[in-house]
């Protein structure tokens, strides 16, 4: 090109790449009518720019992939639902899409204050670039804040995803118990806290592990938590705890309340279908049945701890149960 650079009078220019990894995604090019010297200074500086940028490219590519992945959910969502719909499965189905109504305000928010950090520091980032004196520290920091927050997003999404996918026909797998809780918490942490109520988790140190249904127990430990944020969400200083051990042969989840505790004549009931004490349109009395059935399933149970001075329900799975579809 250096005829058609000369005829409009280039007399000097430089380019650096911007990489993904090892791959180029672009080259800019800086062109001028004035001789100028090697500037190395100038051109290790440029360089660093194409690294960051490249960092910039990466995060911008992450957000457009988990934008693709909500709306793939979303239809995901549509077409099991009208599935569902066409199922025996029928009762299940509508306990599950009850508690997604339930959190889905908590999850908006969780999802939207993130992405406007993002948004905020993108447009920053692109301001330092601008600037003719690069602050790499800065730019470190920002690559690193929309990282942090890109990973906070995809932890939603990949708990949203397993609490809402089909899994009735699934074989038991390998779970892990801190995983199962972190993304049962992505659903409904944010409402807890929106409130004022205290969410503590323990855990025993050590391996956690199991094998069974990951979406049917995060729908159990959904379904409590959900119960528990309805009987102390008024309450001041209220608080939920979680806690998890594992025995020789159980691992057990207990889910703790700052609750007084259930009547008498209402333990009686509160395990039938369609039984329930919360008002018209805010429960549809079938989340601890449906959570029986899934324990049965899996050998466990589900029981409520009526020595504990506040509302206590512990759940007990074998580390290894059986059943005609445990291939994993």
């Amino acid at each position: 090109r250096n005829r058609y650079a000369t005829d409009i009078g280039v007399r000097s220019a430089f380019a650096f790449p911007v990489f993904d990894n090892k791959n180029v995604v672009a080259v800019l090019e800086f062109f001028a009518e004035s001789v100028f010297p090697k500037d190395v200074v100038l051109l290790s500086k440029v360089t660093h720019v194409g690294q960051q940028l490249g960092q910039v490219y990466r995060r911008e590519r992450a957000e457009k992939e988990i934008a693709d992945l909500n709306l793939t959910l979303e239809r995901r969502v549509q077409e099991r639902t009208q599935v569902i719909l066409e199922q025996q499965e029928t009762i299940t189905a509508s306990s599950k899409m009850s508690s997604l109504g339930e959190m889905a305000s908590g999850i908006a928010h969780d999802i939207n204050t993130p992405l406007a950090a993002i948004t905020l520091l993108s447009s920053q980032l692109k301001d330092i670039v601008d600037d003719e004196t690069i602050d790499r520290e800065l730019l470190k920091s920002h690559a690193s804040n929309i990282e942090k927050t890109t990973i906070r997003i995809a932890k939603i999404v990949k708990g949203l995803l397993t609490f809402s996918r089909e899994s009735t026909a699934d074989p038991f797998i390998s779970v892990d118990a801190r995983e199962l809780i972190e993304d049962v918490l992505s659903l409904c942490k944010e409402k807890f806290l929106l409130q004022g109520i205290d969410l503590r988790v323990y855990f025993t140190d050590g391996d956690l592990s199991f094998k069974g249904n990951p979406s049917q127990l995060s729908q159990v430990l959904l379904n409590l938590l959900n119960n528990a944020f309805d009987a102390i969400s008024i309450q001041e200083k209220a608080w939920a705890e979680i806690s998890v051990k594992k025995t020789e042969e159980y691992i057990e989840f207990t889910i703790t309340d700052s609750g007084n505790g259930i009547p008498a004549h209402i333990q009686e009931k509160m395990f039938r279908p369609f039984y329930t004490t919360k008002e018209a349109g805010k429960g549809t009395g079938i989340g601890l049945s449906i959570s029986m059935k899934i324990l049965a399933a899996h050998k466990g149970e589900l029981r409520l701890n009526s020595e504990s001075k506040n509302t206590q329900f512990v759940i007990r799975v074998p580390l290894n149960p059986i059943n005609d579809r445990n291939v994993a």
